[in-house]
Order: C-alpha cells, then sequence, then structure tokens
C-alpha cells in the first residue's frame, strides 16, 4: 500500500513532529532524515520509517524489521526538510534520561540556532560528554539541530531545565563561562568535575548565571580585527582544550 495524499493521518503526524516543539515533548518522537541519519540510529529506537516510492527498491534492505511505510513521491518531497531528499523519514524515539553527568558537561545558554545546538552535540559526543543541558536554548530535536548533530543526538542525555536546577544539580562542578572577556583558556587547568556555559550568539550567558559561575574563559584571537567566534566554534574548541 502506498500512501497517496498529503491529508494521511500518518503524514499530518510527521508533519507535526516536524515543526512543533510541543507534539515532540508530548509524544517522546523526533524526525530523523536521511540516510546517513537512519544508518547511525538503533533500529530499537525507530517507531517507524517513511520510504519515497522511487526509491524503495534501494532502500528497503535498510528497513528490514522496522515498521515502514512507502510515499508517493510528491507527498513525500512535501514533507521533506532538505533540498534534495534521499528517499527515508525515520520517527524516532527520544533517548531515555539517565541520571549520569559525567566528569565534563555544558549548559547551553539560550543558544538559538538549531547548526549550533547541533553542532555542540557533535562535539561533545565525540569528547565522550555523556550530557548536556539546555536553558532557553533551540530544541535538540528540532530537524535542523539532529541534522547537525548527525547521529549525536541519540547518544546523549538531553536535559531542558532552568537555571535553579542546573545550578542544584552541578553544585559540585567549577563552572566555566566562555566568553571574549575572559582569561585565556589555555592557561586554565582542570582540577575536577568541570561544566561550561555557553552563551546566546547575540548576548552570551546571562548576567545573572554568569555571577553564579566560578570563573570566565575565552579563546584568544590572533588578528585584533575578529571580536568573537561562533558559539559553537568555541564550545568545541574549549572541550578539546581543557582535559
Amino acid at each position: 500500500m502506498i500512501v497517496t495524499s498529503a491529508s494521511n493521518e500518518r503524514i499530518k503526524s510527521i508533519r507535526r513532529l516536524y515543526k512543533d516543539k510541543k507534539e515532540r515533548d508530548k509524544s517522546g518522537l523526533y524526525i530523523a532524515e536521511g540516510v546517513t541519519m537512519y544508518k547511525d540510529l538503533l533500529k530499537s529506537d525507530v517507531e517507524s520509517v517513511y520510504l519515497a516510492e522511487s526509491k524503495t527498491e534501494e532502500l528497503l534492505p535498510l528497513v528490514e524489521g522496522v515498521p515502514y511505510y512507502i510515499v508517493k513521491d510528491s507527498v513525500f518531497d512535501s514533507l521533506a526538510d532538505t533540498r534534495t531528499p534521499s528517499g527515508i523519514i525515520a520517527v524516532v524515539k527520544k533517548r531515555q534520561q539517565s541520571g549520569e553527568i559525567g566528569e565534563m558537561t555544558a549548559v547551553l545558554c539560550g543558544v538559538s540556532d538549531c547548526g549550533n545546538v547541533g553542532t555542540i552535540m557533535r562535539t561533545a559526543c565525540a569528547r565522550g560528554i555523556k550530557t548536556l543541558f539546555f536553558v532557553d536554548a533551540a530544541d535538540p530535536y528540532a530537524p535542523k539541530s539532529v541534522r547537525a548533530s548527525m547521529g549525536a543526538v541519540q547518544k546523549l542525555n538531553l536535559v531542558s531545565t532552568d537555571y535553579e536546577t542546573v545550578f542544584s544539580v552541578l553544585s559540585d562542578y567549577e563552572k566555566l563561562v566562555l566568553d571574549a572577556s575572559g582569561e585565556d583558556v589555555y592557561s586554565y587547568e582542570k582540577k575536577g568535575k568541570i561544566a561550561f556555559f555557553v552563551g546566546n550568539e547575540a548576548h552570551g550567558v546571562p548576567t545573572e548565571a554568569k555571577k553564579k559561575c566560578d570563573r570566565v574563559l575565552s579563546i584568544p584571537m590572533i588578528e585584533s580585527g575578529v571580536e568573537s567566534l561562533n558559539a559553537a566554534v568555541a564550545a568545541s574548541i574549549a572541550m578539546y582544550i581543557v582535559r
């Protein structure tokens, strides 16, 4: 059976998962689009898969053992969030949160760009970080965040919370703000558990939160004409410098 109508209830459900954070939160599901993303998923995490009709023969071996639906190309293309869809959309169950934080973590403070959120997740995962905290930040399960994470979204413990909870949970962590006004990150010596506070692209870490942190670190600029680094770039560099 091929889904041929954009008004099909399953198609409408996928569209809501793409566009609506409340729907993702309520259902505990999100969308992972594309062959590369799909291959990084555990099949046990996949609720269902939708294949473009013209790509069915090519992609069918990938979805063995997973509930799948074939979708008319024009309907599939109307759903896809990428310019050149590769023919597969997966509905994925969010990872269950664990209590483990680890020796290093990061708090994304109002980071509003999904691309930056996804890049930070990708770097954090590569660095061996287990948990990230999100306060007033972009949804890590938004389609653009998921794509930029390159599969890391399903390997991390992602906690959306508030500052009061963050400072309570991280009470025994040294809290480090990344800011252009801080001391050289290369001079910092890690002595215990640490949490990086990564600020909004335009405004940085809010003043009240910054006051509660222990130190402010910066990435040194060789060229004086460069005022600051992209939030994801700064976070990624700091995660690898500090050991």
